[in-house]
Parts: structure tokens; sequence; C-alpha cells
């Protein structure tokens, strides 16, 4: 028991990192590492449900109750770090339905038609997105200094 309780900390540790660091983390990576600590249990017990499933159900009930937020979810689509990662792109629904529900409040954005082609366009690497620097950058930089560095 006692093995299992340390193999456990440990994706719960890397998570605290992140959010407990000194810079505040974009909330994609907030996003992120709860669904790599989730991952990281069911790795430690083989995939085998009935072992990792106590453990994973405590960390859902704390992240479904307290921190899941659409726009949680939309952060993670919206952070080309994950978005363009083949290997490691959390692909659920609830990713992409954050991004909708965000875009169709009129609150936060009253040109939706318009923030939908440009995520095609985004999703895509159509355009500007698909340019050498752009997907150089997408790996390199932090949301938010994007426009920033390459003005």
């Amino acid at each position: 028991m006692c093995l299992a309780m340390t193999k456990v900390a440990g994706p719960l540790i890397r998570l605290l990192c992140i959010v407990d660091s000194d810079e505040k983390p974009s909330l994609g990576y907030v996003y992120d590492g709860m669904y790599r600590a989730r991952k990281g249990i069911k790795l430690i017990f083989k995939n085998v449900k009935r072992l990792y499933k106590p453990y994973t159900l405590i960390i859902k009930d704390r992240w479904d109750r307290q921190l899941r937020q659409r726009l949680h979810s939309a952060a993670y689509f919206l952070n080309p770090s994950f978005q363009y990662d083949q290997v490691n792109y959390y692909n659920k629904p609830e990713v992409v339905q954050g991004l909708i529900d965000i875009i169709g409040n009129k609150d936060i954005c009253n040109k939706s038609s318009v923030a939908m082609n440009e995520v095609r366009l985004y999703r895509g690497q159509l355009e500007s997105f698909g340019k050498p620097i752009a997907i150089k950058m997408a790996k390199e930089m932090q949301p938010g200094q994007y426009n920033i560095k390459l003005l």
C-alpha cells in the first residue's frame, strides 16, 4: 500500500508544481496537468481499472466540483503547444464543447461566426497558422506572447 501511495504521489506532485509555480500557469496548462495526472496514475496501475479507479475518482471529483470550467477546456484547445501535439492531445468532446460555449457566449464573443472560421484555420494550420515561423513559435512561446514577439 505504501508503494502504491508513493507512486500515485508522483503525478500529483507534478501537477502541484504547475499550479503552485511563481508564474501563474495558463488555464490550458492546468487542464492538461489534470489530464496527465489521471493518465499517469492509470499507467502506474497498468490500466487495471479496479486498482486505479479509487485514486482517479478522487481527482475527478475535486476537478469537477472546484476547477473544471468551460474556460479551462477552451484555453487548452487554443494553446498551440497542446493543439498541435499529435501524441498527447486530449481529444475529448468536452474540449471542443468548452470552446463552442465560450464562442457562443455573446458577452464574450460578439462575432461567433468569424471566431469559428478562425478556429477552423487554427486547427487546420491554414493560412498564417501554417507558416513555419508560426509553427516554430507555437512550440516555444507561452500563450499571450505571440503577438508581442512576432511584431
